[in-house]
């Protein structure tokens, strides 16, 4: 039994992997898709 529960966790520190990859590749994306354009982030005041 304590073999197969052993078994169990590696799967799902598989899924658990791809999810962290996934979401940070979402975040990627996202980022890209919501600057704006133009790209400046600050105002020159800040300079």
């Amino acid at each position: 039994m304590a073999s197969y529960a052993e078994h169990g966790s590696r799967a799902g520190g598989g899924i658990a992997w791809f999810a962290h990859i996934g979401g940070f590749v979402a975040g990627l994306v996202l980022i890209i898709m919501m600057k704006k354009p133009g790209g400046k982030r600050y105002p020159k005041k800040w300079k």
